[in-house]
């Protein structure tokens, strides 16, 4: 395989593409997800001076929003689509992955308490009668002579 030129000067590009990709994906959406945050913070308001405010914020929110989308438009134009739907596709999965964390620990914590307070009493039960069969005290060995002592220890 020789060394091609066009292809060393072309690979640093395309490497930096498809990281700008990347971050302009993460850029949009977290416009996206700041400009739903404000509709709901501005619908929530009860001042009218705040509300005009929020919503001024809210524009340059979503102007901020089109522009990462054109910028993205501009540098892959035939999948800019697929790039913020895989955005989207990250944020949803990242969303279930804590929503799962947080069951999951509820649901470790469930079944602990269920075995210290459901088996854990059995088994000290089981424990308090097998205690009162031993005897107490030392016990005398048992004694072996010959091969036997070679090959068992009790």
């Amino acid at each position: 395989m020789s060394f091609n030129p066009a292809f060393a000067l072309e690979a640093p590009s395309a490497f930096a593409r498809v990281q700008l990709c990347f971050l302009l994906q993460l850029a949009y959406s977290g416009e996206r997800g700041a400009a739903r945050a404000y509709v709901g913070h501005a619908a929530s308001l009860r001042d009218p001076r705040e509300r005009t405010e929020v919503r001024r914020i809210l524009r340059d929110e979503v102007f901020h929003m089109d522009y990462t989308r054109s910028q993205l438009e501009r540098i892959v134009p035939e999948r800019h689509g697929r790039h913020l739907w895989l955005a989207r596709a990250s944020r949803l999965w990242k969303g279930y992955l804590r929503a799962a964390s947080a069951v999951a620990g509820l649901l470790g914590t469930v079944v602990l308490v269920a075995q210290y307070f459901l088996i854990l009493p059995v088994f000290a039960l089981f424990a308090k009668r097998a205690a009162r069969r031993e005897h107490t005290g030392w016990s005398e060995p048992i004694r072996r002579e010959g091969r036997a002592a070679l090959e068992r220890q009790y």
